[in-house]
C-alpha cells in the first residue's frame, strides 16, 4: 500500500488524479422493480421466484418464499438488491439466483467497466445519504433518478478489483468469526440443557437415578436435586416503581425493559437525585441482583445480572431477584437463561395481556431445579467460561467490523492506494 500522493479537488473532496467522479447510473445498470399481477403469485414453486421486499431478505442472500408465473422486471445472480420503499428502505441483499423483483426493490448490476463488489461497498457507505434523499417522509421512497445520480468516486478497473479483493477477504474473516460464534452458542445451548437438568453431571457428582417431579413441569431430575419455587430461593423479589418519573438530561440512571432487551445499560434515561432517593425506599437495586423483565413486548423473563457497582432506580416493567443462602446467584442467573425458565415464566403469565405480563405472586411460584451448592458452583463456572469465550469472540467480531469500516473509508476514497 502507498499513501495518496497526487490528487485533485472534486465535488466529493480530494481524489487521486487518475480517479473520476461518475454517477451510479453511469457505472451500473439500475433495474427498478415492478410487481407482477397478484393472481400470478403462488407458493407452489410455479414460475420464477419473486422478491417483493424485506420479507425475502436475510442478512446476506434472499430466500425464496413465493413465485410468479407472470414475471415483470428481473434481477440476475450477484446483483445488489436494495429496498426502495417503506420503512425498510436502504436494506440490501446480494442476489443468489435470477428473481422477479417487485416495486419495493431495485437491482444494481455492474457494467463491464466496474466491479460489483466495489460498487456494493460504495452503496453501503452511501446508505445514510440515500436515506437522506427521502428524509421527512413517513414512508420513505427512493426513485430511479435519486439512485442513478448518486456520485461515486471511481478508480481504474484494476484498482477497483484490488480494493474489492481486500474488502472481500475482510468480509470472509468476519463471516468466519460469525460462524464460530454461532457454533459456540449452539454448544452452550446443548450444555445448558444437559447440565441444568442433571442429564450430565460434572466431576465427582453422582450419576445416580432420576426421579419424576410430578408437582412441577421440570421432568426428571437427579435424586439428590431438589425443586424449589423462586420465592423460596430468593430473599427478595421486588418490582420497580409504578410511577412514571420526570426524566432529566443528566442524573441517576433509570432502568427499564429496553436496557435488558437491547443489552445496553450505558444509554439510559435519567431521573433527579431527589426522585431517586424517594424511589429507592421501595426498591433499591444492588450489585449481585438479577434484573428480570416482567412487563414487555419482547422476551418475558429475560434477565441481566448486575455485576457492576450500581446506583440506579428501576421501572415497574422490571423485577429484582435477590437470592438467599439456598442458591448461588451465578447458578440462578445461568438457569434464568434456559428455555425451561422462560417456559415456566410464560406458563404463569397473564393470558392475552398486551404487552406480555406476569404478576409478582406468579413469579414467586416459578420452579427452580436445585442441585447441591458445590454442583451449582461447578455448573455456573462451566457456563460462565462459555459465556466469556463467546463474549471475547463478539468483541473480536466488533473490532473486525470497525477495521473494515476504516478500510472502506480509506480505500474507497483513495486516501490509501493499493496500486501505485
Amino acid at each position: 500500500m502507498s499513501a495518496m500522493k497526487n490528487y485533485k479537488q472534486t465535488e466529493l473532496g480530494l481524489l487521486p488524479e487518475d480517479w473520476e467522479v461518475k454517477r451510479l447510473g453511469e457505472i451500473a445498470n439500475i433495474i427498478m422493480g415492478q410487481s407482477p399481477p397478484g393472481e400470478s403469485y403462488n407458493t407452489l414453486r410455479k414460475g420464477i421466484p419473486l422478491i417483493n421486499g424485506p420479507t425475502e431478505f436475510t442478512k446476506k442472500f434472499p430466500i425464496k418464499k413465493q413465485w410468479t408465473t407472470q414475471p415483470t422486471k428481473m434481477c440476475k445472480k450477484d446483483d445488489l438488491l436494495l429496498c426502495v420503499r417503506g420503512s425498510s428502505t436502504g436494506r440490501t441483499n446480494t442476489s443468489n439466483d435470477n428473481y422477479c423483483i417487485g416495486r419495493g426493490v431495485a437491482a444494481i448490476r455492474a457494467t463491464k467497466n466496474s466491479d460489483i463488489i466495489f460498487l456494493t461497498n460504495h452503496v453501503y457507505l452511501a446508505i445514510e445519504k440515500i436515506l437522506s434523499l427521502s428524509s421527512g417522509s413517513t414512508f420513505p421512497n427512493i426513485d430511479r433518478k435519486s439512485l442513478t445520480t448518486i456520485p461515486i468516486p471511481v478508480p481504474p478497473l484494476a484498482e477497483q478489483k484490488a480494493i474489492a479483493k481486500v474488502l472481500s477477504d475482510t468480509d470472509a474473516l468476519i463471516q468466519s468469526t460469525e460462524k464460530l460464534i454461532a457454533k459456540k452458542k449452539l454448544i452452550k445451548k446443548g450444555a445448558m440443557q444437559e447440565l441444568l437438568t442433571g442429564k450430565k453431571r460434572l466431576g465427582s457428582f453422582p450419576k445416580g437415578k432420576t426421579v419424576g417431579r410430578e408437582q412441577t413441569e421440570l421432568g426428571h431430575l437427579p435424586e439428590d436435586w431438589e425443586v424449589k419455587e423462586l420465592g423460596e430461593v430468593c430473599e427478595k423479589i421486588i418490582d420497580g416503581t409504578h410511577h412514571t418519573p420526570t426524566y432529566v438530561k443528566q442524573g441517576v440512571p433509570f432502568y427499564s425493559v429496553e436496557n435488558i432487551t437491547l443489552k445496553n445499560f450505558r444509554n439510559t434515561k435519567f431521573i433527579s437525585e431527589e426522585e431517586h432517593l424517594r424511589l429507592i425506599k421501595r426498591c433499591k437495586p444492588m450489585q449481585g441482583d438479577i434484573l428480570m423483565t416482567r412487563i414487555t413486548a419482547g422476551i418475558l423473563g429475560d434477565t441481566k445480572l448486575i455485576d457492576w457497582d450500581v446506583y440506579a432506580s428501576i421501572y415497574v416493567s422490571l423485577a429484582i431477584l435477590r437470592t438467599n443462602s439456598n442458591i448461588l446467584t451465578s447458578y440462578l442467573y445461568r438457569y434464568s437463561k434456559s428455555s425451561n425458565f422462560i417456559k415456566s415464566i410464560e406458563k404463569r403469565s397473564l393470558i392475552n395481556a398486551t404487552p406480555k405480563k406476569i404478576n409478582m405472586q406468579d413469579i414467586r411460584k416459578v420452579p427452580i431445579p436445585l442441585p447441591p451448592l458445590p454442583e451449582q458452583k461447578a455448573i455456573a463456572e462451566v457456563l460462565s467460561n462459555m459465556d466469556a469465550e463467546i463474549e471475547a469472540l463478539e468483541k473480536k467480531l466488533q473490532k473486525q467490523k470497525q477495521i473494515k469500516q476504516g478500510m472502506m473509508q480509506e480505500l474507497l476514497t483513495g486516501r490509501m492506494r493499493l496500486i501505485d
